[in-house]
């Protein structure tokens, strides 16, 4: 695995558990890092991924200022509604994925 992934990974998941960042936020800065991830057991990765592919056509980040007001208002609905639904699923998926890094970072194994 790769460290620097390792590490962002650890941080994305350990901020969101702490309740400090979003969940959907979260599954696409984890996506982005999968080939860094390779290690991860795949049923961790599925959920992670599956959720991050759900949100093609909502706003995030910088994108958001190219929406329309009203536009990005029903989106942001959209999300929240998302959200609710699936942030139980997500956040279990991220408990899961900081003991693997966590033992991977432990025993040194890339």
């Amino acid at each position: 695995m790769n460290p620097e992934a390792v590490r962002s990974a650890l941080d994305t998941a350990r901020v969101t558990l702490a309740g400090r960042y979003d969940t959907l936020e979260a599954c696409i800065g984890v996506a982005r890092l999968r080939d860094g991830l390779r290690d991860v057991p795949s049923e961790i990765m599925d959920v992670i991924i599956a959720v991050e592919s759900e949100l093609d056509g909502l706003p995030f980040g910088v994108d958001r200022i190219n929406w329309e007001a009203n536009t990005l208002k029903e989106k942001d609905a959209e999300a929240d509604r998302y959200r609710v639904v699936i942030s139980p699923t997500v956040l279990n998926a991220l408990r899961s994925l900081v003991e693997v890094l966590e033992a991977t970072e432990a025993t040194g194994a890339e």
